[in-house]
């Protein structure tokens, strides 16, 4: 065990080192003012069309799966507090007497939302988030502490509550498959076990987690995998618990071979 530990230290570059970004998800302050189900959601919509414009889907650390998500239909009131968008230019606040059914319905928790920290500047506003933009496009997502192995990836504006994680970069899709892999679920348990729990995989543990550089001798073999992971995202697309079995045992030796083993 210590020659495997060494060996793929070696070969790998922690996960935290590497060309990507890492960021927790959306802290509210106040999930029960600030996350809401479907039904809050027509009937804000309802009373006022433009509330939509606030309104985006987000999901829990416990909705991420193997692949893909197990969306519970839950909406973030999305009062950002501002934001540089692609292009480098400023985004202002959201001005929330400008949607007067979504403040209406904040006004309900209003001794908690105005007592809250983790605000903007004014009660009704998120808190200042600099990676707001990384919530769309590619990404990969995983929740912050949890005994299944579920690294999932989105191309969807997705928001994500802080119980779990986004990581982007260029090789999210191959990380993904390496960490949804049989040999990092015996690496995680052997090597990088966190929180004291046993079998739990933290955000720790995942940044330690060495991944091999993409070279051009490996290149053949992570163009594998990242072929089949487009294989398993077209399956689960319809229904996240369609089995994918096959295509994620092709990932598993293919994986063997990135680290040499």
């Amino acid at each position: 065990e210590r020659k495997l530990k060494k060996k793929i230290e070696e070969i790998g570059t922690p996960l935290k080192d590497w060309d990507v970004k890492i960021y927790r998800g959306i802290l509210t302050g106040c999930n029960e003012a600030f996350v809401i189900n479907e039904d809050k959601r027509k009937e804000l919509i309802q009373k006022d069309p433009k509330s939509n414009e606030i309104i985006k889907p987000i999901l829990r650390g416990r909705d991420i799966k193997r692949y893909s998500y197990d969306w519970q239909g839950l909406y973030l009131i999305d009062s950002h507090n501002g934001y540089k968008n692609n292009s480098g230019k400023q985004v202002p606040p959201i001005d929330i007497t400008q949607y007067p059914a979504i403040k209406k319905h904040l006004d309900q928790y209003c001794e908690k939302i105005f007592k809250r920290q983790d605000q903007g500047g004014t009660p009704y506003n998120l808190r200042d988030c600099s990676y707001y933009t990384q919530f769309t496009g590619e990404k990969m997502i995983f929740t912050k502490a949890s005994k299944e192995q579920a690294f999932a990836l989105d191309s969807n504006e997705l928001f994500l509550l802080n119980t779990s994680y986004l990581v982007t970069g260029k090789y999210v899709k191959v990380i993904c498959a390496i960490l949804n892999s049989i040999f990092a679920k015996y690496v995680f348990n052997s090597f990088y076990e966190g929180g004291g729990i046993k079998g739990e995989i933290t955000i720790t543990s995942i940044e330690k987690f060495p991944i091999p550089p993409i070279t051009d001798q490996n290149r053949p073999t992570v163009d594998k995998i990242e072929n089949l992971v487009d294989e398993i995202l077209t399956i689960k697309k319809d229904d996240p618990t369609t089995d994918t079995g096959k295509q994620e045992k092709q990932i598993d030796h293919l994986v063997y071979q990135l680290y040499d083993l």
